[in-house]
């Protein structure tokens, strides 16, 4: 069988910590392992936050979210709120609105400071 995978959208800010915090406490009751993905346009270098971080060079995060996870048995996908929003406030940004319109996958939108705000 093969293993089962929250996408997460790490963007290498708070956002992608959030989103990361938050797949951490879906694990669990989704039984799915997180998967970060950090999308990358052809002239950013990236700045990955661990060796499990999947690197994508594309001009759309959210199309590159989704073919992750049609490669990867996704089972949702979690990305963190606009970088304006307030603490503990989901707004959805670019990326988010664009997944939400569209994804075939349940999308998660992490609140703002999640990962400062997650027991440890």
């Amino acid at each position: 069988m093969e293993r089962r995978r929250i996408i997460v959208g790490d963007d290498g800010r708070e956002g992608g910590a959030d989103a990361l915090a938050l797949a951490a406490r879906l694990a669990a009751p989704l039984d799915a392992e997180p998967l970060p993905v950090q999308v990358c346009s052809r002239d950013r270098e990236p700045a990955p936050r661990s060796e499990e971080t999947r690197l994508v060079r594309c001009s759309s995060p959210a199309d590159a979210l989704e073919r992750v996870a049609g490669s990867e048995h996704g089972v949702a996908i979690v990305v963190g709120a606009r970088r304006r929003a307030i603490r503990g406030q989901v707004l959805a940004g670019g990326v988010a609105q664009q997944l939400l319109r569209g994804s075939r996958l349940p999308v998660a939108v992490a609140p703002k400071r999640e990962a400062a705000d997650a027991p440890t």
